[in-house]
């Protein structure tokens, strides 16, 4: 396709190249024209063509350089297409890397799940183990107190590990998160790079049309030079239709020179005549001169008119100039009065925004005087619990700590993709868009350049008419001359025909009827000659027409010179963003291996619980012995526990039925591990299944111990007599037992009120950190001053711009008058020129008759179009001036419109840095300062943060906070401190999501 385009371009450069040729042909035809003094107008006007053709051969030079820079312009189109598929290829590449990523991530969660497999199985035999050895302590004695520390052992070993499950399902989880994180990244980019094989799509398609568009072009152009054929064969028929006609004119010559020998023969007849012949002669000599007079009289109006004829085309230029200037002032006008439309919408809009501000300012002042207030409330509470939580949360924040860095980081790399994503998708609607614009004008500039060809070869064609014409008009004036001369060699002869004179009367008089024919014919080329003249006039305006055209594609094509280093800059700053891209999934590689090495540390936990578990077997085995030891006390006290029995069935039918909620609710487990992604609420219902589970086994154990040390006292006369000790240490443990069940209820009621503190505690943090500093309030009062001038000034410019429309207006009056006029004008010097032919017509008609002749007055005619023509150069006079108005006008419009926009740029500016200081920079002290203190587990006010042992490797419970702090807080406010970005992170401000 660049290949025929190229060679189109060279055809037309060619076709231009001809302009040479046509300059010797003018060249030679103003040689020819300068040997006739008849044809000076004739010459004029073919100059004035001459000049015509010299402009729209430079516009065609110029419509040349223009497709040239469009061609330039088309090949950086397509290496910028090239440079596009390069990106997409190192997209897939990307794209194959995370794919390899996420298998190796997949692989260690299988073999981390197989792990989790294992280890469940081994559970579950430490559970059948230790059921074995409950049903063996219960055969057994039950007071022996190194049984009982075992067992207690052995219940706080089955708690680490149960505990050790949470914390590998909670790391399976987040570990779960990241590979999805990752499928998504993964399908975003499959999509991205459909869209940018799409846009591929798209160009090859326009490039397929254009090329469509140029094998039409190549048609036209083929009909058209058929159309030239055809033309040139119509010429060759009218040139043999004017042979033709040569050939009649020269047979009635041949019967001329018969009538003079018709002549010769009767000169005897003639000399009859030859008295009243000279009569006659005295008569025509006289009507001669004034014939001759009348002659020079109407020489001099045909040069007036020929001097006004140029007059009124150099005003017609100047008509067509005056009308462009007032379009483009027309459309400067409709810009100015959208722009000030667009700036009062701003306006709106912003006295909108600035008095939302004022309302959420003082909702905000208000919810801080409420939260001040619960905040001192809290405080006294706090400070009772700071001492019992702070054992407790600091294992709390060495698991916390890093789960809450990396969910902040991932928040804000999450933000900033979407920020990307936003801008790529605004650069690709803006890159379509200026193709759009790109083909319009290779059209336009097609269309133009078929235009101009077409003008060439109209010219063409009309010069080759005209110099058809000129040798009709030369043959057509030597046959008048010759029969001028005829006429006189009668009027001699006429002195012998006296005595005839009636025959030769007839025969004048055929003369006569042959010669008005002639003289018609003379008229017809006449008007021929004015109607071409009138076809010039048209086409100079045409030509005038597409010069201001040509002006404002050179305009247009200036801007979007501007637009196209704009879209430089924004991929330059787009490849950028790229390469800050590949450094964050960097750092997720990074952050990935940190993950392994903390399982690899897992493991070795979990090794070393497997060792404690054998050497607890060990123990075990060791326990047995002593246990078949005291077999033989057993059995003594076998016959006492018979009788309890009964009491021991009814107990196992509440353990069976626990057991059956048991298994109930780890079926539920099972259900909400299936829905991994509502974990936070399913971790949280496990806490507290696992805290009424705890709690009823607990009960169980107390029923158990009751039921094998039951307080009634009459069974126990004889272990009291016989063994008082036993009996005390019975007692002891059922004191102890009670003790404990009110403690664990103490514990749980302070664990519900040291969850609700501390959320009211994040959510003061949270509205605190929001509160606007004394900077903001500096910048707003700054903004107000701002808004107070640029409403002033606004007001000045619809003054300005009120002024300039009343003007406009009145020069469009004006405008339109003198367009009215020069109308008029020119009716009344058209219809004085038809009357000046039409008297010029009858004068030479009524110089060959035999009446008296009346002789034209053309004085008073003369004088009045001497009077319009200085009218009209007043009139002229006076457009210069209002057009030197307008121009100094339209400067102070185009500086008052920069001065406009070098404001607005301004405000724009101003907005934007009020938008990035939305935090203050008051208050980024105490967020570094908070953080210190998460991190040390103490407050910034020095309280020492606590958290129950319940949540140690659990989240906190979900509670509702109390009435006036929901009420304060905004919708969607961050709870933690740790949400925030450091000043050192790369990720934006937390109020800043929507850029």
């Amino acid at each position: 396709m660049a290949q025929v385009q190229d060679k189109q371009l060279e055809d037309i450069v060619a076709q231009s190249n001809a302009f040479d040729q046509y300059e010797k042909a003018f060249q030679e035809v103003l040689m020819e024209l300068d040997s006739d003094e008849l044809m000076e107008p004739f010459r004029r006007e073919y100059e004035t063509l001459h000049h015509s053709f010299l402009k729209s051969h430079e516009s065609e030079k110029r419509l040349i350089k223009k497709c040239q820079d469009l061609v330039a312009e088309i090949l950086s189109c397509q290496n910028k297409v090239r440079t596009a598929d390069e990106l997409s290829a190192g997209d897939q590449s990307t794209i194959e890397s995370l794919r390899k990523e996420i298998g190796k991530a997949r692989n260690k969660l299988e073999t981390s799940k197989e792990k989790e497999v294992t280890a469940k199985e081994k559970i579950k035999q430490l559970r059948i183990e230790i059921k074995d050895l409950e049903n063996q302590v219960k055969k057994g004695v039950s007071g022996l107190i190194g049984h009982d520390s075992t067992i207690s052992e052995l219940a706080k070993v089955r708690d680490d590990l149960t505990k050790e499950r949470d914390t590998q399902n909670t790391q399976l989880a987040a570990i779960r998160a990241d590979i999805t994180d990752y499928q998504n990244k993964l399908s975003r980019l499959a999509a991205e790079q459909n869209v940018q094989d799409n846009e591929l799509l798209n160009l090859k398609n326009v490039i397929g049309m254009k090329g469509q568009e140029l094998d039409e072009q190549k048609q036209r152009k083929d009909t058209w030079e058929h159309e030239l054929k055809g033309l040139k064969g119509d010429l060759t028929a009218k040139g043999q239709e004017i042979q033709e006609k040569n050939h009649v004119i020269q047979n009635s010559m041949q019967a001329i020179l018969r009538l003079d020998e018709q002549l010769m023969d009767q000169k005897a007849q003639t000399e009859k005549a030859i008295k009243e012949y000279e009569q006659i002669n005295r008569k025509t000599q006289k009507y001669q001169q004034d014939l001759e007079e009348e002659i020079q009289k109407n020489s001099q109006i045909l040069a007036d008119n020929q001097n006004l004829n140029a007059q009124l085309k150099l005003k017609d230029t100047e008509i067509v100039q005056v009308r462009a200037e007032n379009a483009k002032q027309t459309k400067i006008k409709d810009a100015v009065l959208k722009r000030n439309k667009a700036l009062e919408q701003s306006k709106d809009e912003v006295e909108e925004e600035r008095n939302g501000l004022r309302s959420g300012i003082q909702a905000m002042e208000e919810d801080i005087a409420q939260a001040q207030k619960a905040a001192e409330n809290d405080r006294k509470q706090m400070d009772d619990l700071t001492r019992e939580r702070d054992i407790l949360n600091k294992n709390y924040l060495k698991a916390q700590g890093s789960t809450s860095k990396q969910s902040d980081w991932v928040l804000i790399k999450e933000n900033q993709k979407r920020n990307l994503e936003q801008e790529i998708h605004g650069f690709e609607l803006h890159a379509q868009k200026q193709r759009e614009l790109i083909y319009q004008l290779q059209k336009e500039t097609e269309a133009y350049e078929k235009d101009a060809e077409d003008a060439s070869q109209k010219y063409s064609k009309a010069l080759d008419a005209v110099k058809t014409q000129g040798h009709v008009v030369q043959e057509n004036q030597k046959a008048i001359q010759d029969s001028e001369n005829k006429l006189k060699q009668q009027q001699n002869l006429f002195e012998i025909v006296l005595n005839e004179r009636n025959l030769y009367s007839k025969q004048l008089l055929e003369l006569h009827s042959e010669i008005n024919e002639m003289r018609r014919k003379f008229r017809i080329m006449n008007h021929q000659i004015t109607q071409l003249k009138d076809e010039i006039q048209q086409k100079e305006k045409a030509l005038v027409e597409e010069h201001i055209q040509q002006q404002k594609l050179q305009r247009e094509k200036k801007e979007y010179q501007q637009k196209i280093k704009r879209h430089k800059t924004m991929i330059d700053t787009n490849d950028k963003k790229i390469t800050q891209l590949s450094q964050e999934i960097n750092k997720l590689n990074q952050i990935i291996n940190e993950a392994d090495a903390e399982k690899s540390k897992q493991k070795r936990d979990y090794e070393n619980v497997m060792n404690e578990r054998d050497i607890l077997g060990a123990q075990l085995i060791k326990r047995n012995d002593e246990l078949a030891q005291l077999y033989e006390k057993i059995r003594i006290q076998q016959s006492m526990l018979n009788k309890g029995e009964l009491q021991y069935r009814d107990r196992l039918l509440d353990i069976r039925n626990l057991s059956s909620k048991i298994s109930q609710l780890t079926m539920e487990l099972n259900n909400v591990r299936a829905y991994i992604s509502r974990l936070a609420d399913l971790k949280r219902a496990i806490n507290t299944q696992t805290k009424t589970l705890n709690q009823e086994r607990a009960k169980v154990k107390a029923m158990y111990d009751e039921l094998e040390n039951p307080l009634n006292v009459h069974r126990w006369h004889k272990l009291e007599g016989s063994e008082p000790q036993t009996f005390e240490m019975i007692q002891r443990i059922h004191s102890l037992q009670k003790q404990l069940i009110a403690k664990t209820e103490d514990i749980q009621e302070k664990e519900a009120m040291i969850a609700e503190k501390e959320k009211l505690y994040v959510e003061l943090k949270g509205i605190l950190s929001r509160q606007p500093g004394p900077e903001v309030a500096e910048q707003l009062n700054v903004y107000k001053e701002n808004l107070k001038k640029k409403t002033v000034q606004m007001k000045s410019m619809q003054a300005s711009l009120a002024h300039f429309q009343s003007q406009v207006t009145q020069y469009t009056s004006e405008y339109e008058k003198v367009t009215g006029e020069l109308n008029d004008i020119k009716k009344t010097y058209f219809k004085n020129k038809r009357q000046e032919q039409r008297m010029q017509m009858s004068g030479t008609d009524m110089m060959y008759a035999s009446g008296g002749s009346s002789e034209p007055q053309l004085t008073e005619e003369q004088r009045a179009l001497l009077e319009e023509q200085q009218r009209l150069q007043q009139q002229l006079a006076n457009q210069e001036a209002i057009r030197a108005q307008q121009e100094t006008e339209r400067k102070a419009r185009m500086q008052a419109q920069q001065a406009m926009a070098q404001e607005a740029q301004e405000f724009e500016r101003l907005q934007a840095q009020q938008q990035e200081r939305q935090v203050p920079q008051d208050f980024e002290g105490t967020v570094e300062k908070e953080k210190e203190g998460d991190a040390k587990g103490v407050d910034v006010e020095g309280t020492v943060l606590v958290k129950p042992a319940a949540e140690a490797a659990s989240p906190i419970t979900e509670q509702s906070p109390p009435p006036d702090v929901a009420e304060g807080e905004p919708s969607g406010g961050q709870g933690d401190v740790s949400d925030t970005p450091k000043a050192g992170d790369d990720g934006p401000p937390p109020g800043d999501d929507s850029q």
